[in-house]
């Protein structure tokens, strides 16, 4: 018997990203870490479609984002994080 697909878009908890500066291997473990609402640091990502936002005082990009921006500079932002 086939399994029917309702939706054929994979939802991926474990998406990459950089806060600060500094990685974390998943979007949702960070929000965890930090007390971030996921639903709604999520929406405002996927709003402006990966690239930096700040959130909560923080700069937050993803790393498939940074793939596909290598001019973007994120040691810049670790940097201005420590002054």
């Amino acid at each position: 018997m086939k399994d029917k697909v309702l939706n054929e878009k994979k939802i991926s908890y474990s998406r990459p990203c950089y806060i600060d500066g500094y990685y974390f291997p998943s979007l949702f473990s960070m929000s965890i870490d930090f007390e971030f609402s996921y639903h709604m640091l999520h929406s405002k990502i996927k709003k402006n479609g990966g690239g930096p936002i700040v959130y909560s005082g923080h700069k937050i990009v993803m790393e498939e984002w940074l793939e596909l921006h290598p001019e973007y500079d994120i040691a810049k932002d670790k940097k201005e994080l420590n002054k």
